[in-house]
């Protein structure tokens, strides 16, 4: 990023040994005569020097956004990616955000097709996704202003600040690995318990990916419980746990998890193994729970929704109330929406769409 107050340029390393430049259009420039061949080997010279200049594929004129929808969605029309939101190109993020819409949504629209939950469900797509959606806007919007400095003192005052930065510990990781990115965190949806006053609480926040072992070897968590939703038991036997809430969970298709610490069991012990042969027991081979545990010893059982978000934390005597809780969450079925076969846990229908290259 070439931030000049007068003329910013953009450089986007591709694949293929492509490489792609952005620069500002000035308010004099006549839109047709700078796709020019000749006005845009001009603008490149400026930033090759001596090195011979590239072939030019193509060379466009286009204006970008920051735009939001009003709402993500209104009866059974629903917008995801470039449809409820547009973002600048400056952070890079317009498909992620596509992408969460797409992983937010998926899961509904099965949960209502299965008729495990109500329609009201899907509703809680625009309550969960559109707060964070429309921050990300403005963030790019932000990042897009910071490369185009007002004059050279306020470009100078920027380039010591990041200079500064990179002296401090992990500053230099902090920007490149873009750490400072908004991260989404859903305060109203299918989740209950959130505290909003704590900022280490995990509900409505993504789950780490921790590994685990299990009778194939060690393996990502997300190998082991399936794309649909799990109940995860720490150091808990689910023999323990007093009513009905677990035949709930496992009557919708959730996996549930126990988790043991490492080399705990018995040699073969683990996996697909219990009294009723549908309890995975896994070990916690890298401690991630164990620190979790440590963090926040009332978490006991974790929920986790199919996008991977913790949807609520309790310890074993609230599995009853946080079950409930979330039940309400689901809605009334309509069993007339769902298939009559089916489809099991682990072969959940998953779509996402990828908007093409510009």
């Amino acid at each position: 990023v070439y931030c000049d107050p007068a003329s910013p340029v953009l450089m986007v390393p591709l694949p293929y040994r492509h490489r792609r430049f952005e620069f500002r259009l000035r308010p004099e420039d006549d839109e047709e005569l700078v796709v020019s061949p000749e006005h845009v080997r001009s603008l490149l010279a400026a930033r090759y020097g001596s090195t011979p200049l590239p072939t030019v594929i193509r060379a466009r004129v286009y204006l970008h956004h920051s735009r939001i929808a009003s709402t993500f969605g209104v009866g059974r029309i629903l917008l995801a990616g470039d449809a409820a939101h547009l973002q600048p190109p400056f952070f890079g993020q317009g498909m992620n955000s596509g992408l969460r819409d797409a992983s937010n949504l998926a899961w509904k629209l099965a949960a209502v097709a299965r008729g495990v939950a109500g329609r009201g469900i899907v509703e809680t797509y625009n309550v969960e996704r559109r707060p964070h959606a429309a921050e990300m806007v403005g963030f790019a919007t932000k990042i897009g202003a910071m490369y185009q400095p007002r004059n050279a003192l306020t470009e100078r005052l920027r380039d010591v600040v990041f200079r500064s930065v990179q002296l401090i510990p992990g500053g230099r990781d902090y920007i490149l690995q873009m750490k400072y990115k908004p991260m989404p965190r859903y305060t109203r949806g299918v989740m209950t318990g959130v505290d909003t006053t704590n900022r280490s609480d995990p509900v409505g926040r993504m789950f780490p990916q921790p590994e685990v072992e299990g009778p194939r070897g060690r393996s990502l968590l997300d190998n082991v419980i399936g794309p649909w939703f799990a109940v995860l038991l720490l150091g808990v036997d689910p023999s323990s746990l007093a009513g009905e809430s677990l035949e709930w969970w496992r009557s919708i298709g959730a996996s549930i998890v126990r988790i043991v610490p490492s080399r705990s069991g018995r040699p073969g012990d683990g996996g697909l193994a219990s009294a009723d042969g549908d309890l995975i027991t896994v070990e916690d081979v890298d401690g991630a729970f164990r620190d979790w545990r440590l963090a926040r010893p009332g978490d006991e059982i974790i929920v986790l929704r199919p996008d991977r978000y913790v949807a609520a934390t309790c310890n074993r005597s609230g599995i009853e109330a946080t079950t409930a809780a979330l039940r309400r969450t689901f809605g009334t079925a309509d069993v007339s929406l769902a298939h009559s076969a089916q489809p099991s846990p682990q072969h959940l229908p998953v779509a996402a769409t990828e908007r093409p290259p510009s």
